[in-house]
């Protein structure tokens, strides 16, 4: 977002700018983000005590949280004619805070407002992952979702409207271009511990891409399972596989089958 500030985004969102806010949108909910510099020096307690003054006194739901040197504060706010009360968040570091405020039409969609509130975080908190986010290799496994932004601009094999409602509710993964881009069916899926809680945990790939491809970040993005599940619907029956499962697509069956702990 800025030099000191990034925001890890758990599932594909479209942006823009708008008067001086970064919006995030995708279907059923929208962010706008706003990043303020500290001017004066004053300390994180004093200016979360300056936002908690000016908050309006319908809010609530009041979260406070501390990790990794920023200051998190979130509430609930009902606006009017809104289906869900918004979540009106904030990150708070020495050298600036970040506001947010987060509008969905459904309250299932709070979990997501909320992992996008605490997914925002100093860029020198993560600036000795940079190199791992560059040389990003969906079989590595600690080098997973460190993915800050998905170009936006790729030529996906189908478009928004082909996408129905196969498999929701799992949450986000990876996979790459050969299956989103190139249309081609999944060879290779394995599930390893969620980064997040909107992350699934699920990596799928076409099972023959090369290292010199899978080194390449903008080969790969992160996606809704649903959507994978639209591309290939055969991975639907192993989604609720646990951790560490991996299957692999047959040459003889063409079907995916369960590979040994050990493979």
């Amino acid at each position: 977002m800025t030099d000191e500030w990034e925001i890890l985004l758990p599932l594909p969102f479209c942006r823009r700018f708008e008067d001086g806010a970064l919006v995030l949108w995708r279907h059923g909910i929208t962010a706008w983000i706003r990043v303020w510099n500290n001017d004066k020096g004053d300390s994180k307690e004093k200016r979360l005590s300056r936002i908690k003054r000016d908050r309006s006194r319908t809010a609530f739901n009041e979260v406070e949280e501390r990790g990794d040197g920023v200051l998190r504060y979130a509430y609930r706010l009902v606006e009017e004619n809104a289906d869900a009360a918004g979540l009106y968040c904030f990150a708070i570091s020495n050298d600036g805070h970040v506001q947010m405020a987060v509008y969905f039409d459904r309250e299932g969609n709070l979990p997501l407002a909320e992992g996008l509130w605490r997914n925002l975080r100093e860029n020198s908190v993560t600036a000795g992952l940079s190199g791992a986010v560059h040389s990003l290799r969906l079989m590595q496994a600690s080098n997973i979702c460190k993915v800050a932004f998905m170009k936006q601009d790729k030529k996906f094999y189908k478009s928004a409207d082909q996408i129905k409602a196969l498999a929701e509710g799992y949450g986000s993964c990876f996979a790459t271009d050969e299956i989103l881009v190139a249309g081609r069916r999944v060879g290779y899926m394995y599930r390893e511990m969620p980064d997040n809680e909107i992350d699934s945990g699920w990596r799928f790939l076409a099972g023959d891409e090369s290292d010199a491809y899978m080194d390449n970040p903008e080969n790969l993005g992160l996606y809704d399972v649903n959507t994978v599940a639209n591309y290939d619907p055969d991975i639907i029956p192993h989604l609720d596989a646990s951790i560490s499962s991996a299957f692999a697509r047959d040459d003889e069956t063409g079907e995916l089958e369960l590979l040994p702990q050990d493979a």
